[in-house]
């Protein structure tokens, strides 16, 4: 497999950098595959307001053999009905401007696995005063990554599993996201490791998530139509009675079937009922199919971002 090449952005820090100004609004920013979330971090507490959400379009979601998520068993959210931006328009940095104010000092602690977004946001945020910029690092977090390539890992998964440990005090856990992909993470706690870190990523599993599943069957099928959803609340009835109902079915069931089967392997490879900390949009569908012990947690990966800023 050709090895994949990252550019890095040039300003990255650790978390425990001290900032030039305890003044400064903190944001946190998470730039993924399906859109950006942007929260305003409390001063204390680890309670989050809900995020400022701006979804990516592309292309085959204009397509008129596109099925909306309506037309499926998926939820209906009006945030989700807003307009959507491509990640290399310059447009939807503009939101941020509805919560945050750029006449006083702001900073901003991002991370992202999206490059051209990546890049409107680096000169967006570059272009205003008294704003404090913070790339986030995997080299920087207070956890030791143990796999074969770390720089390939999504820094998304690696904020999650550094969330966890600090909602689970157990020496090994399973961190799972369930987003527009779905990682299943190992993630243990070593007290100080040969890295002199507290914590280790130890690798996972990666698996499409519904709408990713949808939008593949659509592409890949000639008959089949690409159908644009969002999360998934509950598993759809069976049997489907309609093309777009038989898909919902069958990739809902693959994701909790897929999840299970990795939690399972993971206890047994152990021989203990390791704890899952799960997060993400599909968050609540996976719960009640997953053996307890198991917490869900929301936005994992700001909670990672709130616990380096702070």
């Amino acid at each position: 497999m050709q090895a994949v090449r990252r550019r890095p952005f040039p300003l990255i820090v650790g978390p425990r950098l001290k900032t030039s100004s305890s003044s400064h609004r903190k944001f946190a920013v998470d730039i993924g595959n399906s859109g950006a979330r942007i929260v305003a971090l409390p001063d204390t507490g680890d309670v989050l307001p809900e995020p400022l959400r701006i979804n990516w379009q592309f292309v085959a979601s204009d397509s008129p053999t596109s099925i909306p998520a309506e037309a499926s068993s998926r939820k209906s959210n009006s945030r989700d009905d807003e307009l959507r931006f491509r990640p290399d328009q310059s447009e939807w940095v503009e939101r941020l401007k509805s919560i945050a104010d750029f006449g006083s000092p702001t900073q901003w602690w991002i991370s992202s696995v999206n490059r051209p977004a990546s890049e409107v946001l680096q000169s967006f945020l570059g272009k205003q005063a008294s704003c404090e910029v913070h790339w986030i690092n995997y080299q920087t977090l207070p956890m030791s990554v143990e796999v074969d390539y770390p720089a390939r890992v999504g820094i998304d998964r690696l904020l999650a599993a550094l969330a966890a440990c600090h909602f689970c005090d157990q020496d090994r856990l399973i961190v799972i996201q369930a987003g527009s992909a779905v990682t299943v993470d190992l993630v243990e706690r070593t007290g100080a490791s040969s890295f002199g870190k507290p914590f280790r990523f130890s690798g996972g599993a990666i698996l499409p998530g519904v709408p990713m599943m949808l939008q593949l069957l659509g592409r890949a099928a000639d008959m089949l139509p690409e159908i644009d959803a969002n999360d998934l609340v509950n598993l759809p009835e069976l049997p489907g009675k309609n093309t777009e109902a038989a898909m919902v079915a069958g990739c809902s069931s693959c994701l909790v079937g897929g999840v299970q089967h990795l939690v399972e392997r993971y206890r047994k490879q152990f021989g203990l009922p390791l704890p899952i900390i799960l997060s993400g949009g599909d968050g609540p569908l996976l719960a009640p199919h997953l053996s307890s012990p198991i917490k869900l947690v929301p936005q994992l990966v700001m909670q990672g971002i709130r616990i380096l800023a702070g």
